[in-house]
């Protein structure tokens, strides 16, 4: 019987070892960059400011008409949040892109997101490996495009506490066999 719980205990934090894995992933590589128009401050070019988590003070502009592609390091649903910054009223001071998500290469559009908040929560269906990011921002006076904090996404799951669960009761339906 004791060993039947320690099998039970151990199956069990495995799958809860994984849930607190799957939390919020960020953007760890900016693989493209094309630099849009508009005024932009040079310390706003560099594309190792939309890296990480948010509220560091560092952002990337990608300029009016510019883009950039980003990888997490793994698969993941197109879940997540975009953090934009503006200094300027978001009602008047409108930033806009498009966003990609990407497979091996193959990119489809998945929606637009604008400034309105700074804080963008998106959901948009599929796995991918790259998001790509379009800014469509309207054209005005002193306009720099949209200018990323971070960017975070949902892992894909991993089935593997499935398949240790599915040992772990494996395992203890053999035991109990054993012992009838």
């Amino acid at each position: 019987m004791k060993i039947l719980k320690a099998l039970g205990f151990a199956a069990l934090m495995a799958v809860a070892g994984t849930a607190s894995q799957a939390s919020v992933i960020y953007a760890t590589s900016v693989d493209s960059y094309t630099q849009g128009t508009g005024i932009v401050d040079p310390n706003r070019l560099v594309q190792s400011n939309a890296l990480g988590g948010p509220a560091d003070g560092k952002f990337l502009s990608l300029g009016l008409g510019g883009s950039a592609i980003f990888s997490f390091g793994q698969l993941f649903k197109a879940t997540g949040a975009l953090v934009e910054v503006t200094f300027s009223n978001r009602d008047t001071y409108i930033e806009k892109v498009k966003v990609y998500g990407g497979l091996n290469g193959v990119f489809t559009l998945l929606g637009t997101v604008s400034n309105g908040v700074m804080t963008n929560a998106f959901n948009f269906g599929g796995k991918f490996d790259q998001l790509k990011l379009v800014d469509i921002s309207p054209n005005g006076w002193r306009r720099d495009g949209y200018d990323i904090d971070s960017i975070s996404v949902s892992p894909v799951p991993v089935p593997a506490a499935g398949l240790m669960l599915l040992s772990a009761l494996g395992l203890v339906g053999l035991v109990r066999r054993r012992k009838a």
